[in-house]
């Protein structure tokens, strides 16, 4: 990943998610402009080293600046264990679009692992020319339309062979934003007046 990285221009937007099986713990000790100090649990090698990789690239962890309560930060629960392994990474230049992030807390959309959301705010310019966007409705993804969510994107996964992470990433993608459309349907919002 830090090969991958390094190859991208610093003027380009980085997100980067998903299961890094490290602890970066709640408190921010050594890495003050990567970590906001709003995680949970305390901090493992595996957290160190992500907490290294984000300071490498001049990226900030996501879920550890914006305040909640611990149902909003556990994103893996098994055994009684509750934990957070699961973040999102973003260039500290963009630090003035993230908006809100958190986990939605109840039923797991696949097992173990909570859902990380986050709000992002897009510079007008990207977006300007569309009248209305087109958004899945994320509130009715609750009770039975979990189960339903969970079990129509394990049924649509792909299992062959990909030749490369992004083609495998994008399949997975094009597979959960399908089935996110047919379960919770999607209505319009209008940007047309949306601030930069």
């Amino acid at each position: 990943m830090d090969e991958v990285v390094r190859t991208i221009p610093v003027d380009e937007k980085i997100c980067i998610g998903g299961d890094f099986n490290g602890h970066i713990g709640k408190e921010i000790e050594g890495y003050p402009s990567i970590h906001g100090g709003q995680g949970f649990g305390t901090r493992n090698e595996g957290g160190i080293n992500l907490l290294d990789f984000a300071m490498a690239h001049d990226l900030g962890i996501v879920n550890s600046i914006f305040k909640k309560r611990d149902s909003h930060l556990i994103t893996f629960s098994s055994g009684g264990h509750d934990t957070q392994i699961d973040y999102l990474l973003m260039r500290r230049g963009d630090r003035s679009r993230w908006l809100d992030c958190k986990v939605l807390p109840g039923d797991a959309v696949v097992s173990q692992h909570r859902l990380l959301v986050t709000d992002i705010a897009i510079r007008k310019k990207l977006v300007e020319e569309k009248k209305h966007e087109p958004m899945i409705i994320c509130g009715c993804l609750k009770g039975e339309k979990i189960a339903e969510f969970r079990d129509k994107v394990i049924a649509g996964k792909d299992s062959r062979m990909y030749e490369d992470t992004n083609s495998m990433w994008e399949a997975m993608s094009d597979n959960v934003t399908r089935v996110a459309q047919e379960t919770l349907g999607m209505t319009t919002r209008r940007i047309s007046g949306q601030k930069e």
